[in-house]
């Protein structure tokens, strides 16, 4: 019952959000995940869960255990700030800001998460190219996929924005003529 209850108001919204903000860190996660199997095939140093993952599972299987694992972290806390967001609609009074103050949460969540994603591949392609080794294609890659990233990043932002616009519409009575109004301009 209140699963229905949090999709009463702006599911469809909620839900696109979502899915914005996961194909938009699943775009620079595989550019993460190309510059760091570059490196590593490179036999450069490792640091980090990386290192961890790769020295219990191996290589292919470590590195695909990491890219899993971070994505399940971003997919969990991205869940509970939609969730939270959804549950904000069942407020009854003050809803706005709480609404306002959890989708700037979100957007910052995401902005901050692929800020460094964005930048952890940029760390990859510089230990490729300090070490002598072509970073052009991995770099080139980072672009676009960087490209991807950003405009579903851009275009979650404008569904927030939607979603707050029709919330305040269905959540805000109408007022209309009164009946003084109507009868003093007769």
């Amino acid at each position: 019952m209140l699963w229905r209850r949090l999709g009463e108001y702006n599911a469809r919204e909620h839900w696109t959000i979502y899915i914005l903000a996961t194909g938009a860190n699943l775009s620079l996660s595989i550019a993460l995940y190309a510059a760091a199997r570059a490196g590593v095939l490179a036999q450069l140093p490792i640091t980090g869960s990386t290192r961890q993952f790769i020295s219990a599972y191996g290589i292919s299987w470590g590195f695909t255990v990491d890219f899993l694992w971070t994505l399940l972290v971003f997919q969990g806390l991205l869940a509970v700030l939609v969730a939270s967001l959804a549950g904000t609609t069942l407020v009854g009074r003050d809803w706005r800001w709480l609404y306002v103050f959890l989708a700037l949460t979100i957007s910052g969540f995401v902005g901050y998460w692929l800020g460094a994603r964005f930048l952890a591949t940029l760390n990859w392609i510089s230990l490729l190219e300090n070490s002598g080794i072509d970073g052009s294609s991995v770099y080139s890659g980072l672009f676009w996929y960087g490209l991807a990233s950003t405009v579903l990043y851009v275009a979650m932002m404008f569904v927030l924005r939607r979603s707050y616009d029709r919330l305040m519409t269905a959540r805000t009575p109408l007022i209309g003529p009164t009946t003084e109004t109507i009868e003093n301009s007769s």
